[in-house]
């Protein structure tokens, strides 16, 4: 099943604003063989070149035998959150990616980019780059990101110099 890049960025955004059903911060929980991460990460960024930092931050890596998924998602306490997820096909692995990237060979990149009293925002372009993925709880995923987003309310927002290096609640299905 391809999961459709829409989907994907409702799915991240109900993640990052708590839905779900308890467990980890986000209300992102371990399944089947997984376990909620311990530890501490970071998460960092430029809004428009204004310095920002995730309050809160997660790390998720959901593997199957066919596909595995990364989300990374953080806030600030200015209301500020930006999530992504990439999807590829198993192993994930430390590269490059792009949201221009969207089903190629089997690889989906989504961003979301929200603000307190806003909409959520369409990524015009997105980078992330992967330099390390751990595969079991308390792992981390390092990598650097940066986008460029069509507000809403008109106008571009440009996310630089984004870095994030957090411990991965990882949960494993078929494997």
């Amino acid at each position: 099943m391809q999961m459709k890049p829409g989907i994907l960025s409702l799915l991240m955004a109900a993640s990052l604003l708590g839905c779900g059903s308890g467990g980890a911060p986000g209300g992102l929980r371990g399944g089947a063989g997984g376990t909620t991460a311990t530890g501490s990460g970071s998460m960092t960024w430029k809004d428009d070149g204004a310095a920002h930092g995730a309050s809160f931050a997660t790390g998720v890596l959901a593997r199957t035998s066919v596909t595995d998924l990364l989300e990374v998602s953080g806030a600030d306490t200015a209301g500020m959150a930006i999530a992504f997820a990439l999807s590829t096909p198993t192993p994930i692995a430390a590269a490059p990616f792009t949201c221009a990237q969207v089903g190629t060979n089997g690889i989906i990149v989504s961003l979301v980019y929200t603000t307190t009293g806003n909409a959520t925002n369409s990524t015009q372009s997105c980078a992330i780059n992967l330099a390390t993925v751990g595969t079991t709880t308390g792992a981390h995923a390092i990598g650097t990101f940066s986008a460029v987003i069509a507000l809403t309310a008109g106008g571009t927002k440009t996310l630089s110099d984004g870095q994030f290096d957090l411990p991965l609640t990882v949960s494993q299905t078929g494997l």
